[in-house]
Formats: C-alpha cells, sequence, structure tokens
C-alpha cells in the first residue's frame, strides 16, 4: 500500500511539474542587432517571486499558442497603401512576412494581433504619416503586437491604451523594436511607447527596444525647456496609467529620458484591486537606459536614465499615485541621472540594480544589493 502511495505522489509529481513548466513561454533565438536578451525560465520565476500581478508570464505564453493568421506580404502591398489595416478589418489575426512596409495612416489596433517574422526582418516604415502633434506609427488597444522594427514615426512610435468596455485588457507588445520616432516631423513628443492617461492600464511590455527618439518642437507648457529634444523618451507613463509591467526592454540614445513616469497612477483604480500606494504600480525587470540625453542629432533635454515620478510641487498641478519597483536593470552613460526619484512622494524600490558613468547615478534613492542572480543587468555589458 505504502509503494503505491508513492507511485501515485511520484506520478502526480511529475505531471504538475511539466504542467507548470509548460507555462514557460518559448524564448526563440533572438534577431540579429537587438539589445532585448529574452527572458528565460529562472528569470520568470524570479519574476513571480517578487510579483507581477498581470502575470506577463501567463499571456505571453497565451499569445504563442495563436495560430492561423492572416498572411500579408510586401507584394500584398504594392497597390494598396492601406494593406495592413484593410487586412486588420477583416481579419482579427495578421502575420507579416519579412520585408519593407510603407504606412500612409496609423494602424489602429483594437482586440486584434499583429506580428511579424521571428528573425527581426519585418520593418514598418511610418515617415509617410502626415505631421502633425501626436502622429502615430501604431496604436493599440486591448491587443497584441510582435516582432515587428517601427521606424520613422512622425511623432509617436507605438501608443498603448485601454477601454473599460475590454474588460480592461490590457495590451501585449513583445519584441519590437522602434527607432526615430520624432525624427522626420515636426514633432511635439517623439517617444518609442507612449502610455498616456488616468484610465489607461493592464499592459505588459516585453523584450522591446525604444531608440533615438526626439522632438523638434513642443507644446505651450514648459516649451522652454521641452523645445529642441526635451520630450521624447524611450518609455513614457505619464499622467494616470496604471498596473504596467515592462520586462527586457531597452531605451537609449533618446533625446530626453530613457523612462519617465510623470504623475503616474490612479489611485481610484489601484484601490479598486485591493492595493495601497505602498504596491508597486509600475514594475521593471532586467531593463537598461543607455546613452540618453546623448541623440546622434546633439540636441537634448535633460537625459535621465529612470525619471520615477514628478515633481509633485503646485507649479505643475500633479502627482503620483503607487511604488514603482525596479529589479536587475542598469542605467548607465546618461547624461543626466541614473535613477531619479525627481520629488516624487511615491515609495520607491530598488534592488539588483547598476549605475555608472551618468552625471550622478542614484538622486535620494537607494539600491538594495542582490548576490544570487546572475542574470542581473551590469553596465560593464554596455560599456565598449
Amino acid at each position: 500500500m505504502r509503494k503505491i502511495l508513492w507511485i501515485i505522489i511520484l506520478i502526480f509529481s511529475f505531471f504538475t511539474a511539466n504542467l507548470f513548466a509548460q507555462d514557460f513561454p518559448k524564448n526563440d533565438p533572438l534577431p540579429e542587432g537587438v539589445m532585448y536578451k529574452g527572458v528565460n525560465e529562472d528569470q520568470w520565476k524570479t519574476i513571480k517571486k517578487i510579483g507581477d500581478p498581470l502575470d506577463c508570464q501567463k499571456k505571453l505564453y497565451n499569445f504563442q499558442q495563436v495560430k492561423n493568421f492572416k498572411v500579408v506580404s510586401p507584394k500584398d502591398c504594392e497597390n494598396d497603401k492601406n494593406c495592413i489595416q484593410n487586412a486588420l478589418t477583416k481579419n482579427n489575426k495578421v502575420r507579416l512576412l519579412e520585408g519593407k512596409y510603407e504606412i500612409f495612416k496609423t494602424i489602429f489596433l483594437h482586440n486584434k494581433i499583429l506580428i511579424g517574422a521571428k528573425n527581426g526582418n519585418t520593418f514598418i516604415d511610418a515617415k509617410n504619416i502626415p505631421s502633425k502633434k501626436g502622429a502615430t506609427a501604431i496604436i493599440v488597444n486591448n491587443s497584441i503586437i510582435a516582432n515587428l522594427n517601427v521606424e520613422n514615426s512622425p511623432d509617436n512610435g507605438v501608443s498603448l491604451s485601454s477601454k473599460s468596455s475590454d474588460n480592461n485588457i490590457g495590451s501585449l507588445v513583445y519584441r519590437v523594436k522602434i527607432g526615430n520616432s520624432g525624427v522626420f516631423g515636426e514633432s511635439y513628443s517623439g517617444k518609442g511607447v507612449n502610455i498616456y492617461g488616468d484610465k489607461n492600464q493592464n499592459h505588459c511590455i516585453i523584450s522591446v527596444e525604444a531608440y533615438n527618439g526626439f522632438n523638434q518642437t513642443s507644446t505651450s507648457l514648459r516649451k522652454k525647456s521641452r523645445e529642441k529634444g526635451g520630450n521624447a523618451d524611450g518609455f513614457s507613463i505619464k499622467h494616470g496609467p496604471t498596473n504596467i509591467t515592462l520586462i527586457d526592454t531597452h531605451a537609449h540614445h533618446n533625446s530626453d529620458d530613457g523612462y519617465d513616469f510623470w504623475g503616474a497612477g490612479n489611485k481610484e483604480i489601484w484601490s479598486s484591486l485591493g492595493k495601497t500606494k505602498k504596491d508597486p504600480i509600475i514594475r521593471i525587470f532586467y531593463s537598461s537606459a543607455i546613452k540618453n540625453g546623448k541623440h546622434p542629432i546633439g540636441i537634448n533635454g535633460d537625459g535621465q536614465g529612470f525619471k520615477l515620478g514628478a515633481n509633485s510641487g503646485k507649479k505643475y498641478k500633479t502627482k503620483d499615485y503607487g511604488a514603482r519597483l525596479i529589479y536587475g536593470s542598469a542605467s548607465c552613460l546618461n547624461k543626466h541621472r541614473g535613477f531619479d526619484k525627481n520629488v516624487s512622494k511615491a515609495k520607491m524600490i530598488l534592488f539588483g540594480n547598476d549605475a555608472k558613468k551618468n552625471k550622478k547615478n542614484y538622486e535620494k534613492l537607494s539600491n538594495k544589493k542582490i548576490k544570487n542572480d546572475k542574470y542581473l543587468l551590469k553596465c560593464a555589458m554596455f560599456f565598449k
């Protein structure tokens, strides 16, 4: 009887272990020339242990099981300037073959999936979108984009939004490179990934690179300090977005900050989930900010690596809500500060990070050291 019991226990352990293992996303070989590194099983276990209420691991795993895409090739688009949007209108799942796709209007996704080739050779060139404030290459609403290179948007590269009518499932951005946002237009923003507004929530951003963002001009607010490069961030999460997870994301050579969380967090939404202001409302794992404020054009803003919150004084009429957590990340060679609290009153949780060769590495922040994780990013990885 005891022998039978042990056999049952062993069988149960085997199946439960394999069931859990099956939930790990596949970590495909990396395309050439990307900064993101992919996320392995050990890293997913660490993220789960630290805490990710969105369970981006499961979201990514579920996405990787999706099949039966409508396939579109560059040849299909030769006589159809709106070929990608037209395909998305008729199909919920669209796969672009490798090649270059010139777009003339913003691509909108609402409850859709748009992916490119896994080898990283699917390029969306947005330079022909009319230049105006807010001109964006792709707007993602409760949808998924993956395996794309998004280049030359007149203003913002990729914007994420969410609607309450869609149960706030949020979006997934995976293995996407976003470059030169705002460089070729009369841009006001020039952001790589833009998440804005107090109803915006529940997004997973995994293995994404945002670089060379630049803004030519600005809005009237603090125009002098934001003109010519002083507004273009790699990852911008501002004025209320709630419950955002970034994993293996990389911002470099943007004319303003790598990451900017000015005024992020919505108390009403976060409280409805049983969370308090001490719970991390934005979580960053295994990410980097490199040489921001050092755009190739040469005109730049502050150039912080990670700007974690707003200046909460009366002058700007904004404040943060919810904690910010950064784990295993590196901020190096930025023009100004590596990790900057920016007079925010929000709780900041930093551990396992590295900051070197910034004008100042940590501004009013402490970073707890971690010794038992070999996947922590270090500035030495980026020095050449």
